[in-house]
């Protein structure tokens, strides 16, 4: 008897009411889903660079020598010195030009120009006398 009273035409109505329900769920899932995993990506990458900073600072220890530091970082990040060749991009201080005397820096990049760091300080012989992790955003 219900049979009867529902008639085909209705039936395809109901279907065609379901796919448009279930396209516009599917663009807004999408609208939803897609600048949340950017953000999230965004996130994660300046957190990720500010945890490395802070675990690299951590594990300096004062009144350690700079020159091993120095090299400990290198070697983590995967940077080999060639005779000649330009120091690495990811760490700087003295005695490069134009750098403060008993100070090197370290960066951990995050996500674009973020970029976290951890400032050493220096006695006059080259022991590590203070340290400090920090992110900058751009």
């Amino acid at each position: 008897m219900l049979y009867e009273i529902i008639s085909p035409n209705m039936l395809s109505l109901s279907e065609s009411k379901k796919d448009v329900v279930y396209s516009v769920l599917k663009v807004a899932i999408g609208i939803i889903v897609v600048p949340g995993a950017a953000l999230a990506f965004v996130w994660y990458s300046n957190w990720s660079a500010e945890r490395s900073a802070r675990v690299y600072c951590d594990g300096i220890q004062l009144g350690s020598d700079i020159s091993v530091q120095i090299e400990k970082f290198e070697k983590n990040i995967g940077y080999k010195k060639e005779s000649g060749g330009k120091v690495s991009v990811r760490h700087y201080g003295f005695p490069q030009e134009r750098f403060p005397m008993g100070q090197h820096t370290f960066l951990f990049y995050g996500f674009m120009f973020d970029k976290a760091y951890c400032d050493v300080s220096l006695s006059p012989d080259g022991k590590v006398t203070a340290k400090n992790s920090f992110i900058h955003y751009d």
